[in-house]
């Protein structure tokens, strides 16, 4: 299968993307956070929503995945130029995870269905 995301990761979109926050875009997901649960976030662009994730469960640890390497790039950067530790950000799909299954507590996903 061919991903395909509809806004594309121009600097124009990735911008607006990167403007978002756990608050702005997730209130209805702080609910289910708490400190020490591992949380996985589908389609993280840029990493500016998994950041928040990150300081709302620390110090467990929050992994970021996007198909866009652009996206990783970014997401890396500013966790570097923030200091989060517990962070980390994987290149791959959303339908092939890189990962266990059951190995989060949550999985959060905003702006992937379009």
């Amino acid at each position: 299968m061919t991903e395909h995301y509809t806004p594309g990761h121009s600097d124009n979109a990735t911008d607006f993307m990167a403007r978002r926050s756990l608050h702005s875009h997730g209130q209805f997901f702080l609910p289910f956070l708490k400190q020490g649960i591992e949380v996985l976030d589908l389609g993280c662009g840029p990493g500016s929503i998994t950041l928040d994730l990150a300081a709302a469960v620390s110090p467990a640890m929050v992994r970021g995945i996007d198909f866009g390497p652009s996206q990783i790039q970014k997401a890396q950067e500013l966790a570097q130029k923030l200091h989060v530790p517990n962070v980390q950000f994987h290149l791959g799909s959303c339908y092939q995870l890189p990962f266990p299954n059951c190995h989060f507590d949550r999985v959060f996903a905003h702006a992937i269905m379009e």
